[in-house]
């Protein structure tokens, strides 16, 4: 959870890269440990520094990815990662359109948890 919650302030610092290294970081713990939430959590962090980074693209996907793990295991995203979300929403729609963001995010909650760990690591 510290990694997380580190990669997050990184996130909000504009510390981009940090807040990805960090994620990765917490990913690789959070798959070894099959923990679903704090894997999602990991994935806002990434989709977040994409967005920043003009990866609208990849930023739906992982939005995607984590909507979906949080859904199926009934546990909302926390509002502190929500508030950051917000901060790069409306440029990633207005980037994509709409239909590309809504394939983007369908995309990322068609994948397996493994299948997501993998494409956020390889960004």
């Amino acid at each position: 959870m510290a990694l997380n919650d580190l990669a997050a302030l990184r996130m909000i610092q504009g510390q981009h890269a940090q807040a990805i290294q960090l994620s990765n970081e917490a990913l690789v713990v959070w798959q070894e440990l099959r923990e679903r939430r704090g894997s999602a959590w990991a994935f806002e962090n990434v989709a977040c520094a994409a967005a920043a980074r003009g990866q609208a693209n990849r930023a739906a996907r992982l939005w995607g990815a984590s909507d979906a793990i949080c859904e199926s295991i009934g546990s909302p995203l926390p509002s502190s990662y929500q508030q950051v979300r917000d901060q790069y929403l409306v440029s990633v729609k207005e980037s994509l359109g709409k239909v590309a963001f809504q394939t983007a995010t369908a995309e990322g909650r068609a994948m397996s948890l493994k299948q997501a760990i993998q494409y956020a690591l390889a960004g």
